[in-house]
């Protein structure tokens, strides 16, 4: 009988694993898209800012 409750209580390990790492894996999926938006938002100012209008605008000159 006690192998039988061994068994089980794998089975129920198993299965909280499974849940766990799904909510991990959501958690991390719900993380990533304001953190990307961020770097979004970073990349585009850099690109804006570095831009020929925006380089004329603040008299910067162009470092080639």
């Amino acid at each position: 009988m006690s192998k039988g409750k061994s068994k089980m209580v794998e089975e129920t390990k198993d299965a909280l694993d499974v849940v766990a790492g799904s909510t991990a894996l959501l958690t991390v999926a719900a993380w990533v898209p304001p953190v990307a938006g961020i770097f979004s938002i970073a990349w585009f100012g850099i690109r804006i800012w570095e831009s020929d209008t925006v380089r004329e605008l603040t008299n910067r000159v162009k470092s080639d």
